[in-house]
């Protein structure tokens, strides 16, 4: 099988990133190009968890040896303190600026200077609103766990969210294009009913529908308004009316990130490589079409 996909990310021209196994690579899909990219030091026995491209077009690659920035050919090790632990929920702000957390702490790097805050709480997600407040999913524990809500940062004061507060459900949350928060309740602790989408509209909070798959792994919103849902083998789609089950081109394997270049879906996986589902609906395996073992 193809190498384990850990995730994906476009960058402004609409090459695509991704991180295989120990490998960071990007794919130019319109010349059919792909380079391999990576510390003098190498990665061979650091694990990598997230990739994403900043505004700016640098790419971030969260590992366990701390984050990574690759800018004008140079890397630069941010966050050292976090080696041998996972860094997750990071993300970009409309500003430029980067969040992201390990535990309860959550870290912002804003004009070439980090900050933290500690939290009583983990961080299971974050997101950031148009008009720049940072939202957080919390909880505690780690095999019994318990929510401990959605919190709303100003920059200045952290306020509960009530709608958001029930102690069972831990919250995915994501924004999309117009503005929509989107709070996805992807794992109930007691498993004693299904999980929920719920959206935040700048006024009102709305129950869309339960999901009966509980277990989302990763989401995101495209230009048409689309919910993207990961959860195992599956890959679903919430058009606003509706959640749809996606048939996808292989018939055994998890889908383990997803990505998106407009409205064009691309998913990575745990043994079946990358593929990317276009406009008219057909399926694109660039890990066969496009290799970059080797280079």
């Amino acid at each position: 099988g193809d190498e384990f996909i850990h995730d994906l990310s476009f960058d402004n021209l609409g090459n695509l990133w991704s991180l295989e196994g120990n490998h960071l690579f990007e794919r130019n899909l319109t010349i059919g190009k792909c380079l391999e990219y990576k510390p003098d030091l190498g990665w061979d026995n650091i694990p990598l968890n997230t990739v994403f491209v900043a505004q700016d077009d640098s790419v971030w690659a969260a590992t366990t040896k701390g984050l990574w920035n690759f800018k004008n050919g140079k890397w630069t090790q941010y966050l050292p303190q976090l080696s041998g632990y996972v860094i997750k929920n990071t993300i970009l702000s409309p500003d430029g600026s980067i969040w992201t957390s390990h535990s309860n702490t959550i870290y912002h790097f804003d004009d070439n200077q980090w900050s933290e805050v500690t939290l009583d709480h983990k961080v299971w997600s974050l997101a950031i609103s148009q008009d720049g407040d940072l939202w957080a999913s919390l909880y505690e524990g780690s095999e019994a766990i318990l929510s401990r809500g959605v919190w709303r940062f100003d920059g200045n004061t952290w306020i509960p969210v009530p709608e958001l507060s029930d102690e069972k459900n831990l919250y995915i949350i994501t924004t999309s294009p117009s503005g929509t928060i989107w709070f996805i309740s992807n794992r109930n602790v007691n498993y004693d009913h299904p999980g929920n989408i719920k959206i935040f509209d700048g006024n009102n909070f709305i129950l869309l529908y339960d999901v009966e798959r509980a277990s989302i792994h990763d989401i995101l919103t495209t230009p048409n308004g689309f919910l993207w849902l990961t959860a195992y083998s599956n890959l679903l789609v919430f058009d606003g009316a509706q959640l749809r089950t996606v048939p996808l081109p292989f018939p055994q394997g998890i889908v383990t990130s997803i990505a998106n270049k407009e409205n064009e879906i691309c998913i990575g996986t745990d043994t079946q490589g990358i593929w990317c589902l276009d406009t008219k609906d057909e399926w694109h395996n660039y890990s066969r079409e496009l290799p970059c073992i080797g280079q």
